[in-house]
């Protein structure tokens, strides 16, 4: 599965090769001309497919779905890119979406993931909210700013496991134009 941020009509483009199409056929995708447009691509299929609009001009859209994995294990998917804590009302806007996608996630229990670009650090309130519920899946290394080959300071892009995954890895991804490195997770079933 692959959680895509920062989705662009022009990214949505880019990702129509037939290539990926065959390795991704399974997606949710909602472009959008800022920042906050997210995407989810699955090599299984996905169900329960949810596009959680913005209540207002300070929330940003989230997207959860269902993906069926393994043959009969449903593994539930949020992504989600709450706004930066730009002042006191958006952080706590974004802590309490963040914990709203924890519940959301939870009340089924089972497998879940929730990632994307969280604004905020593992040491930051936000993330402590939800560490009953979910545990980050990578490590503390830095994704952004994607700058000077690899340097990035801070850890704002997340993978949250519920706890029925076991991490086998965690690390970046590559340069891919972006102003983060993208994290690569992989997880197996408890």
């Amino acid at each position: 599965v692959v959680f895509l941020q920062e989705f662009t009509g022009q990214a949505q483009q880019a990702l129509q090769s037939p290539e990926l199409a065959q390795r991704y056929p399974h997606r949710v995708e909602a472009p959008q001309p800022d920042q906050f447009g997210l995407a989810i691509l699955s090599r299984y299929p996905l169900s329960d497919v949810q596009k959680v609009e913005p209540a207002d001009m300070q929330a940003t859209l989230r997207l959860r779905a269902t993906v069926i994995w393994a043959g009969d294990t449903p593994v539930r998917l949020s992504a989600i890119h709450p706004m930066p804590p730009l002042n006191a009302v958006y952080a706590q806007l974004r802590d309490q979406a963040l914990v709203e996608e924890a519940q959301h996630l939870s009340q089924a229990g089972g497998l879940a993931l929730m990632a994307g670009e969280f604004n905020t650090t593992p040491w930051a309130r936000g993330l402590f909210a939800i560490d009953a519920q979910f545990r980050r899946a990578n490590g503390l290394a830095g994704s952004w700013p994607n700058a000077f080959g690899g340097l990035s300071v801070l850890p704002l892009d997340h993978v949250l496991a519920s706890s029925g995954w076991q991490l086998v890895r965690s690390g970046h991804g590559p340069d891919v134009g972006s102003d983060h490195r993208p994290v690569v997770v992989q997880l197996v079933a408890r």
